[in-house]
């Protein structure tokens, strides 16, 4: 009889391999280090974000000296404070805040009493992507007020004018600024309304994702995460007319989404089955559900996920970083990889010289904040004392299984394993072709299927990312 063998990667061996897998924490910046430039140490900083290279953030002293910092746990380096003249505009910063990381490039708002605008630091310089003394394209004055800042390979994007019927999401290129998607956009499937509400927009490789909603309501009302492309098409990525499959109602609420880029999306998502949540994952063709209300805590096992914080977090190996709190009064930040779920901090995790977060209001996590093997969050250890600490992640490495059957054989993976596909190849080295897998994989639970056939022969096979 003819058999089909299971071999496993080297990728597979390099996994974390238990919900207990300890992670190692390193402080970047606290209430103790010394503002760089300043007069003591720092006393605000907000929550961070990284490229991957390193963690950026913003904080100032008590006496006011301000900027934005970047490091890893030794010296901090300084990209834009308090001394550094406005581009494009007379005086020096008064204010920054905000920063987007992204291969090096960070994007902050910052201004003063005369002028305010989003910048872009990048290789010791700092350059103007929008201010209040720009247009807005395609007319409609100057712009007004800015929001929600994202860097990416396919630009900078941003939300502006806020209340004003100019108000949309626009983008900046090496071909200038340009508009995405404003309040004349027509939202798809809307019976021709169009978005009145626009927030939280992603810049990714190719394309931007957001949130829009109408505010029509009852069966009128469209509101959801939408994908806007470089052609102007607009597409529902997912939205309040889906059902979430863990309550069998439809979506209510989402949070923020994150985006990686190879184009899968994470959000948290909340059904109109009351306060139901759900850590749902765009594999790049479907939505699978990572983690939701009554999930076992990983290292608790008394403990169930109970709600989860609207911000996320996603890495280019769709790793995934959530914020949860569980039954038990216990908080923490939790890292999907590799169809595991692993504790990275709670409440009872030592970070900081034995110190360990100081109440169910001590951490933060929000995008941005995961990439390139770093995962970076706040915390507050103690009354006063704060900081912002890093840890390291791994590439995922799902398991691959295998059952038999006299007529076919059954491959499974985890759902969670995000981004994998599967490959056979007929022989091994020295001489090996690796092909990918064509069979539409079906979802059993919370594993991936893939049903082959005993007449396709001897073969081996195994999960590849990308």
């Amino acid at each position: 009889m003819k058999q089909h063998l299971l071999i496993a990667t080297m990728t597979l061996a390099l996994g974390l391999s238990n919900a207990l897998a300890q992670f190692t924490i390193t402080r970047v910046v606290s209430t103790v280090t010394p503002v760089p430039g300043g007069s003591g140490p720092f006393d605000f900083m907000a929550y961070p974000g990284t490229d991957g290279m390193k963690v950026y953030f913003n904080g100032a002293d008590e006496a006011g000296h301000f900027g934005i910092f970047g490091g890893t746990g030794g010296a901090l380096t300084t990209l834009a404070d308090w001394t550094m003249p406005i581009p494009g505009a007379s005086g020096l910063f008064e204010f920054i805040n905000r920063p987007n990381a992204n291969l090096g490039r960070v994007g902050f708002a910052g201004g003063n009493a005369t002028v305010s605008g989003l910048y872009l630091a990048s290789g010791g310089t700092i350059q103007r992507i929008a201010d209040t003394t720009v247009a807005v394209p395609g007319g409609g004055g100057l712009f007004a007020s800015f929001n929600d800042l994202s860097v990416g390979s396919w630009g900078v994007v941003f939300r502006a004018n806020a209340n004003l019927p100019t108000e949309g999401i626009y983008r900046y290129s090496a071909t200038g600024l340009a508009a995405v998607v404003t309040f004349q956009t027509p939202v798809p499937g809307g019976g021709g309304s169009t978005f009145q509400y626009l927030a939280s927009p992603v810049a990714g490789s190719e394309d931007m994702t957001f949130f829009g909603n109408n505010l029509e309501t009852g069966a009128d009302r469209r509101s959801g995460i939408y994908r806007a492309t470089e052609s102007g098409t607009i597409q529902l990525m997912i939205g309040n007319t889906d059902i979430d499959p863990g309550s069998g109602t439809r979506y209510s609420a989402f949070g923020l989404q994150a985006v990686n880029p190879a184009g899968q999306m994470a959000v948290v998502a909340q059904s109109a089955a009351g306060a139901f949540e759900s850590v749902r994952f765009w594999t790049g063709d479907r939505w699978t559900t990572l983690a939701q209300a009554g999930t076992p805590v990983p290292g608790s096992p008394d403990a169930h996920f109970d709600s989860f914080h609207p911000s996320i977090s996603l890495d280019e190996w769709g790793n995934v970083a959530f914020h949860a709190d569980d039954d038990t009064g216990n908080t923490g930040i939790y890292l999907a990889t590799g169809g595991q779920l692993l504790k990275v901090v709670d409440l009872d995790t030592p970070i900081d010289e034995g110190k360990k977060p100081l109440d169910e209001h001590s951490l933060g996590l929000a995008d941005n904040q995961m990439a390139g093997g770093m995962l970076a969050f706040y915390a507050v250890t103690g009354p006063g004392e704060f900081g912002i600490y890093v840890t390291s992640v791994s590439k995922p490495a799902p398991r691959l299984r295998i059952t038999d059957a006299p007529e076919t054989v059954s491959l499974f993976w985890p759902t969670n394993a995000i981004g994998f596909r599967l490959q056979r190849a007929a022989t091994l080295p020295p001489t090996v072709a690796w092909d990918n897998v064509t069979n539409t994989p079906t979802t059993l639970g919370a594993e991936f299927q893939v049903q082959v056939g005993r007449s396709d022969g001897a073969g081996f096979y195994r999960l590849v990312n990308p």
